[in-house]
C-alpha cells in the first residue's frame, strides 16, 4: 500500500503536516484530527510567517517546553524551545522560553525574556523584560524597561521606570524619572526630571537637572544641583559641593547658588605661583580674610568720610 501523503490541506486551507502519515511512519494508529496536546504525534513547532502556520516535523516527547508557538497574526518564531509569539507581527529570533506578548515587538533570543508592549524589543540576555511600548532591553540578567522609549543596555537588575530613561548598565541601577540617566555602577537612583549618575556607588540625584560626577553615596538634591567624591550633598538649588576629604566626614550645602568644597589641602596656582591651604595654617588664612574684610568695611568708611567733607566745603562755598 502506497505511504500517505506527507502534507496536507488543514481546516483553513493552509499546508500542515498529515496525522496519517506521522502514525504511517511510525507504524501505528493515526491520531485525531485536528492535532491535540495529548496526543501521541510529532510536537507542532510553530514557525508562522506573513503566509500562515506550517507544522514541520520533529521527534515526539511528552515535555511541553519543546513547543514553540507564534499565534499571533503574522507572528514569526525562527527556532529555540518553547517561545511564544503572540503578538501580531511579533517574532522571536530563538532561545527558550521567551514571550514576545506585544503587537510587533521582538525578543531576539537568550532565556525568559519577554517583550510586552508595541515594538518592544529584547536583544538577548535572560529574564529580562520590556514593558513600556517602544522600550528596549539590549541583555544582560533580569533588567527592565518599563516605560515608554525605555531602555536598559545591560548588567544585572536594572530598571528603567521613566519615559525615555536609561540604565546602561551596572547593577541594581534605578532611571525613575522621565529623561533620567544612569551610566553605570551599582545601588544609583536618578530620581529627578533629566538628571544623570554617571556611575559610583549608592548616589542618589533628585533635583531637576541635577548630576552625580560618580564616587559614593553623594547626593545632588537641589534643581541643577551637583555633587561629587564621597558623601556630598547638595541640597539646595543651583549649587556644587565637593567632598575630598579623607575620613567619614560630610559636606552639605547651606545655601542656594553655593559653591562648597571639602578637602584635606587646598592648592592654587597662579601664573606658576603655589600656594596651599591646609590645617595648618587655614587658621591664619581664616584671619588674613576678616582682615581684609575689616580693611575694605575702613576704607568705605573713609570714603563715606570724604564724600561728606566735599559736600561741606561746597556748602560754604555757596554761602560766599
Amino acid at each position: 500500500m502506497d505511504p500517505p501523503k506527507k502534507y496536507v490541506k488543514g481546516p483553513d486551507g493552509k499546508l500542515m503536516l498529515n496525522p496519517e502519515y506521522s502514525a504511517w511512519k511510525r507504524n501505528d494508529q493515526p491520531p485525531p484530527f485536528p492535532p491535540t496536546a495529548a496526543s501521541a504525534m510529532p510536537i507542532a513547532v510553530a514557525t508562522a510567517s506573513v503566509s500562515g502556520i506550517v507544522y514541520e516535523e520533529c521527534e515526539s516527547s511528552d515535555d511541553d517546553r519543546t513547543k514553540s508557538d507564534a499565534s499571533g497574526k503574522d507572528a514569526h518564531v525562527s527556532g529555540g524551545l518553547s517561545n511564544i509569539a503572540s503578538g501580531a507581527r511579533s517574532s522571536i529570533g530563538g532561545g527558550a522560553d521567551n514571550r514576545a506578548t506585544g503587537e510587533k515587538s521582538t525578543v531576539g533570543g537568550g532565556q525568559r525574556n519577554k517583550a510586552a508592549k508595541l515594538k518592544a524589543t529584547v536583544s538577548g540576555g535572560a529574564q529580562n523584560k520590556a514593558l513600556g511600548p517602544m522600550s528596549t532591553v539590549s541583555g544582560g540578567n533580569m533588567n527592565s524597561a518599563n516605560a515608554r522609549s525605555s531602555t536598559v543596555s545591560g548588567g544585572e537588575n536594572n530598571v528603567a521606570k521613566g519615559i525615555f530613561s536609561v540604565a546602561s548598565g551596572g547593577k541594581a541601577n534605578k532611571a525613575v524619572e522621565r529623561l533620567s540617566t544612569i551610566s553605570g555602577g551599582i545601588r544609583n537612583e536618578a530620581k529627578g526630571e533629566y538628571s544623570t549618575i554617571t556611575g559610583g556607588q549608592d548616589n542618589v540625584t533628585a533635583g531637576k537637572c541635577a548630576v552625580v560626577n560618580g564616587g559614593n553615596q553623594n547626593k545632588a538634591l537641589g534643581n541643577f544641583s551637583v555633587a561629587m567624591g564621597r558623601k556630598a550633598t547638595a541640597n539646595h538649588a543651583r549649587t556644587c559641593v565637593i567632598n575630598c576629604s579623607s575620613g567619614d566626614s560630610v559636606a552639605k550645602s547651606t545655601t542656594s547658588g553655593e559653591f562648597h568644597v571639602k578637602a584635606d589641602v587646598f592648592t592654587i596656582v597662579i601664573d606658576g605661583t603655589e600656594v596651599k591651604i591646609d590645617k595648618n595654617n587655614i587658621k591664619n588664612f581664616a584671619d588674613l580674610m576678616k582682615k581684609g574684610i575689616n580693611l575694605q568695611s575702613q576704607m568705605q568708611e573713609q570714603q563715606n568720610q570724604m564724600r561728606k567733607m566735599q559736600r561741606q566745603i561746597q556748602n560754604l562755598m555757596e554761602q560766599k
